[in-house]
């Protein structure tokens, strides 16, 4: 009797072990977070930067083909002067988004490497989360958010 017993003991932690397995291999292949399009909204300076509290523009132009994520991000430099940054790496995961763009841009006479980092989580047409600006190494942490303003088109 005592053997039976143990026998549907293993037995059942086979089945809960099986169950398991399924369940997370659910989520492996929930589909990806959709970001696609064209979102405007602006950043703020994290606290403990020296612009913090200071708020900038904010665009993100992301093209979208399964969980593989290109486009730009825009922001504001000095003097209100536009800067496009290539998304070099972006990937959608099942409830999140990172992207990371870079760019050597012309300030004030100097070139200057920049690179952003956002990582955020769309909620209706809204995108938000944290993020960090590098200028030649010195890295300046922010939070940001943005609208959607126009869905990618095919």
């Amino acid at each position: 009797m005592g053997a039976k017993k143990k026998q549907t003991h293993v037995g059942l932690c086979g089945w809960l072990l099986v169950l398991a397995s399924l369940a997370a291999g659910c989520t492996a292949f929930a589909p990806p977070l959709e970001v696609a399009g064209t979102w405007g909204g602006e950043l703020t300076w994290a606290a403990g930067d020296p612009f913090a509290g200071f708020e900038s523009p904010l665009g993100l132009r992301i093209e979208q083909s399964g969980t593989s994520l290109t486009g730009e991000i825009i922001i504001n430099g000095p003097g209100s002067q536009t800067i496009s940054l290539a998304i070099v790496a972006g990937t959608a995961a099942s409830a999140a988004f990172s992207v990371d763009a870079a760019a050597t841009v012309d300030i004030a006479g100097t070139p200057v490497f920049l690179t952003i980092t956002v990582d955020g989580t769309r909620t209706a047409d809204t995108l938000s989360g944290t993020g960090s600006q590098s200028i030649d190494g010195v890295i300046h942490p922010f939070e940001w958010s943005a609208r959607l303003s126009a869905p990618e088109t095919p």
